[in-house]
């Protein structure tokens, strides 16, 4: 619906999906996104923003179907595993 309904703060990934989940209000029609990107001016040497299994596994519990990052400043961890499971949960992985 064109809006954004919470941007991560110092909680971390996991807890913004928790928090999230509370405002996707049609799950079957409304298709969330979750948005992984440094913010500006963020030292990737020390925070880079990350995605993983547990990210998947907290999104599909949240009825969230895409992740979308940016490849340039996004760590994937585990790309097969990730990529599989993915698949398996029906979650679309975007790279911009």
């Amino acid at each position: 619906q064109n809006r954004i309904i919470a941007v991560e703060g110092a909680e971390g990934t996991d807890a913004l999906i928790k928090r999230s989940a509370n405002f996707i209000l049609d799950k079957q029609k409304v298709r969330a996104i979750l948005v992984k990107q440094a913010k500006k001016g963020l030292n990737l040497l020390i925070d880079q923003p990350t995605i993983g299994l547990t990210t998947l596994d907290q999104a599909a519990q949240a009825k969230i179907k895409i992740i979308a990052f940016s490849a340039d400043e996004c760590l994937v961890l585990d790309k097969e595993k990730l990529l599989e499971k993915a698949k398996r949960l029906d979650l679309t992985i975007y790279a911009y």
